[in-house]
């Protein structure tokens, strides 16, 4: 088969299989759509903004939400409440960066590369690699685009693509230059100046295989399906390419593709495409190539040339535009729109008839066909009511027929046109009477109207009740109407004769008090609200009691301001400064009820005059001030998108203020914690949530510890100055909470305030060792005076101890001379004694001697008689006896050893062999007694002493030189 046949047969199936599958997401229920009719939130940043750049030639988020754009003055920083420029050294206009993951911007512009990463104290500081190029490479234009990959970062400028892997520069040029770089799916795409489009596994190392030529240079380039790529070209063509395979892309038949180049795009997370055009603004698709929403001028872009877009994970998107920065909310569930166009107007009530959703505003009734998608330029073809200009209160649906409640009376819509059925003035609103009366409240009070023949007749006013009837039902036969500033009033009719009998209820009654109460039909019932709390009416005693079930979803002290059930049973409210509504699940005896608050609603909805329309599960409207609130609760998020908080900066507050942090924490750098002076100690802290969706819902707080217990209060603020602290060392914990009340993790924040330096550390040592020292010193003084003293005492006291010694020396010899004089005395005493004793026993002795002698000597005398010898031997006997001085010793022997110190107890202990004449003859020798003396006392004769003496002294063991009696005197 020729080339040119296998080329167009593999065209031509690429072109079914596209068409087919562009059938199947237009069939298949997956794809359906909501109705678009609204526009999605926008906020738009200026130059007046961040008072810097014009062009944003990217945008991106990065991991804590922060938004960067390459603006023509450097690189742009926004943390969702502060813009910070950052510019290159060198001045020029910075084309591009990617954010790696240890948190370095990786930055491209003018002959510039290099990084942006946060100091040591968090400030974003560039570095530049130009000189890591090789000199061949140095000089080089813009780069256009960066793409970092398993830690390698690559710049492509028109003359080559630079691989830096944090130690080197590697570089591949080409002839033809380089248009475009991507990545997608593990493939580089690298398009060079000629149109050529290619691709390789491995960039700089290994060949590109060709895939197309292209006339014009690729603006973009998305991964929409497994196997198909989204291909944007600066000359406004739109391809996909599909493996090798190249086809134009089926897009739309829209102005929007025919006459705007496709500059930018992103996917968004639910698979719709965003298009960023060079003249009309942006475009969000569908999966059924359609276009869902065009944000341009028109509906407050503020610029319609789009240089860049960027998706994030929540679906809403980020717009670089020729003059500034937009946020589009593109997740957004709720849509504005405006039925009166530029007037946009004050929307009172809507209503879906006959295929066409009608609108009652301040200025007339307008109505577009309902249907659920609107091409871009069909959402503000609403077209207005013909004859219903002025103030239009009210649109009720009645048996077929359209009724408008008017200012300028009642009407009925018939073929684009409002009929007048009456000129009566203000006319609020309309109330089924029957099968074929309506009753209308006006200024005025209540009117009779007929329906015949699919017409509507005016019968007249109704009498009775003259109050301004605007809020009313029918219940049990009655008419009830609610008054604002009067009552409620209960109104029983009489059609024939066109009045009513009325009975007023007020706060004597039950209600809480005469004003703000309202009431509306629920479950064929009629609830009522009073300026506290919600009442239900008792027939038997006519008294208006609390509704416990209402309250307690509500609150007894709320004012409800709003009710209206939807086909499925659920209640849509305005409650308070809440709007909202109460999801209903029928469980059989009990039912379930789960309340979903909607805070973007808040103040949005006209005061007074609420109005909500539930139309489907995907479709409410809401009533307000300016236009109509479009909202879909299929896609809404109750709980909100996750909230986080960034510490931008914290600057320390005085005569020249300074920065402490910048609010970059570098994985690469180390941060210290700040340590400040004494009178450093008032800093102001700038943070916020980056929460972009929910920011103005988005609520703080702080706790500094070191200083406080607690947390404060939740506000709004997003800076926080602390003045005077004292010294000590602190932690800054700031958390932020979304609509939803979910609380992000607390960002921190450490730093020291040093005390001064006479209250330092050093000087306390100082204090200390002035203090020792001077303790010492007074210790040491003291005790020198102390010791002075002392000397001065001891002198004195030694004087007068030795007076005291001298008195009692004195004393003590006295004393012991008395003593020694008494013990003389006694002693003297004894030794008399003794010796008295031992002349007694002399004399006795030498008595009994002679006496013994005597008688011997008459005993044998011749001649005595036997009678004189009896008695004379009883006298021998008795002198004997007498003569026995063993008693006598014993009793001598204690004198004795208490005159002389124990002498023969002390004699026995040194030598026991002693015998008892030992002893005697030992102290008769102490005693100097004469050798005749000693032989009386012994009995013993002179010899005998001398023959006891040798024997004493043998057993003594003395020399012979030694004198016996000395050697006893003295022991």
């Amino acid at each position: 088969m020729p080339v040119q046949q296998n080329v167009f047969f593999k065209n031509l199936l690429f072109k079914l299989i596209s068409i087919g599958f562009a059938f199947i997401c237009t069939m298949h229920p997956i794809f359906s759509q909501s109705n678009n009719i609204g526009s999605p939130p926008v906020k738009n940043f200026s130059k007046k903004a961040y008072h810097a750049g014009t062009q944003n030639w990217q945008i991106a988020q990065d991991g804590r939400g922060v938004v960067y754009a390459a603006n023509n003055d450097g690189l742009l920083e926004f943390d969702g409440n502060h813009w910070r420029l950052y510019p290159l050294p060198n001045g020029t206009i910075l084309r591009s960066f990617a954010i790696a993951d240890n948190n370095r911007i990786y930055v491209g512009g003018q002959a510039v590369i290099g990084y942006f990463e946060g100091n040591e104290k968090g400030v974003l500081t560039f570095h530049s690699l130009n000189q890591h190029l090789p000199e061949e490479h140095k000089v080089f234009a813009d780069v256009w685009d960066i793409l970092i990959d398993d830690g390698n970062v690559y710049f492509m400028s028109w003359q080559m693509i630079a691989k830096w892997n944090d130690k080197e520069m590697q570089v591949s040029s080409s002839d033809d230059r380089y248009w475009f770089l991507d990545k997608i799916d593990n493939r580089f795409y690298v398009q060079h100046g000629n149109g050529d489009l290619g691709f390789s596994e491995n960039l700089l190392s290994a060949p590109f295989d060709k895939l197309a030529n292209f006339t014009g240079k690729i603006t973009s380039m998305l991964a929409y399906h497994p196997d198909s790529l989204f291909i944007t070209t600066e000359n406004g063509k739109i391809f996909q390419l599909n493996h090798t395979t190249m086809a134009p892309w089926p897009v739309p038949n829209d102005p929007f593709f025919k006459n705007n180049v496709i500059y930018s795009s992103a996917t968004l997370p639910n698979g719709n495409i965003v298009l960023g055009s060079t003249a009309a603004g942006v475009a969000i698709l569908d999966k059924k190539w359609r276009i869902l929403q065009q944000i341009s001028k028109a509906n407050d872009l503020q610029n319609n040339t789009v240089l860049s877009v960027y998706a994030n994970e929540n679906g809403n998107i980020w717009v670089g535009l020729d003059n500034g920065v937009t946020f589009i909310q593109a997740s957004s569930a709720l849509t504005e729109f405006f039925p009166d166009g530029d007037l946009e107007g004050t929307c009172y009530s809507s209503v879906i008839y006959e295929g066409h959703l009608y609108t009652a505003a301040n200025t007339g009734i307008y109505k577009i066909p309902w249907k659920p998608y609107y091409q871009p330029q069909e959402k503000s073809n609403f077209s207005k009511i013909e004859n219903s200009g002025g103030q239009v209160w009210s649109l009720d649906l009645h048996d077929g027929l359209l009724l408008a409640g008017h200012q300028r009376g009642a009407f009925f819509i018939e073929k684009n046109r409002a009929i007048q059925v009456s000129d009566l003035i203000g006319v609020w609103r309309y109330l089924p009477y029957g099968e074929s009366h309506l009753v209308a409240g006006h200024y005025g009070g209540l009117a009779l109207f007929e329906k015949a023949s699919g017409q509507l007749s005016y019968r007249g006013t109704i009498d009775g009740l003259v109050e301004s009837s605007r809020l009313l039902a029918f219940d049990n036969g009655h008419v009830w109407m609610a008054h604002p500033y009067r009552g409620i009033y209960r109104n029983r009719l009489d059609v024939s004769e066109r009045k009513v009998e009325s009975t007023y209820f007020n706060s004597q009654h039950g209600l809480p008090s005469d004003f703000n109460n309202r009431l509306f039909p629920l479950n064929n019932k009629t609830v009522f609200v009073g300026e506290k709390g919600v009442f239900k009416y008792e027939e038997p005693t006519s008294e208006f009691v609390p509704d416990d079930g209402f309250n307690e979803i509500f609150g007894k002290e709320t004012q409800v301001k709003y009710l209206r059930q939807d086909a499925d049973g659920n209640i849509w409210f305005a409650a308070g400064e809440e709007a909202g509504v109460l999801w209903i699940t029928d469980l059989g005896i009990d039912k379930s009820i789960r309340k979903m608050v909607i805070p973007e609603l808040a103040d949005k909805l006209v005061n007074n005059f609420e109005f909500i329309l539930p139309i489907d599960d995907q479709n409410v409207l809401f009533a307000s001030e300016k236009g109509m609130i479009h909202f879909d609760p299929t896609q809404y998020k109750p709980g909100g998108n996750k909230t986080s908080i960034v510490l931008s900066e914290v600057w320390l507050k005085g005569r020249n203020d300074s920065l402490l942090f910048g609010g970059h924490k570098s994985v690469e750098v180390q941060m210290s914690i700040p340590e400040l002076n004494h009178n450093q100690n008032a800093l102001e802290f700038t943070f916020s949530s980056t929460n972009h969706e929910e920011q103005e819902f988005v609520k703080y707080a702080s706790l500094l510890e070191g200083s406080e217990k607690t947390w404060s209060h939740w506000n709004s603020n997003t800076t926080l100055s602390i003045n005077n602290l004292r010294p000590g060392k602190y932690t800054l914990l700031v958390k932020a909470k979304n609509k939803a009340g979910q609380e992000s993790e607390p960002t921190k924040f450490s730093f020291t305030i040093n005390p001064p330096w006479y209250a330092s550390t050093l000087a306390y040592s100082f204090y200390g060792f002035l203090l020792i020292s001077a303790f010492i010193g007074s210790v040491l003084i003291q005790n020198k005076k102390y010791k002075k003293e002392r000397a001065i005492l001891e002198s004195t006291h030694l004087e007068e101890q030795e007076k005291k010694e001298f008195l009692v020396q004195q004393s003590k010899e006295k004393i012991n001379e008395l003593e020694k004089q008494k013990l003389e005395a006694e002693v003297k005493f004894k030794n008399q004694e003794l010796a008295a004793a031992t002349m007694n026993l002399l004399q006795k002795s030498e008595m009994l001697s002679s006496i013994e002698a005597s008688l011997e000597k008459m005993k044998k005398s011749d001649g005595t008689k036997d009678a004189v010898y009896g008695e004379i031997n009883r006298l021998l006997k008795l002198v004997k006896k007498e003569n026995n001085l063993s008693d006598d010793w014993e009793r001598f022997s204690k004198h004795f050893d208490s005159v002389h110190s124990d002498f023969l107890k002390q004699l026995g202990e040194k030598y026991p062999n002693l015998s008892p004449n030992d002893f005697k003859l030992s102290a008769y020798l102490k005693m100097n007694l004469s050798t005749k003396e000693i032989a009386s006392l012994m009995n013993i004769s002179i010899r005998g002493v001398e023959a006891s003496r040798y024997r004493l002294r043998k057993r003594l063991q003395l020399d012979s030189s030694v004198n016996l009696t000395e050697f006893l005197m003295k022991l």
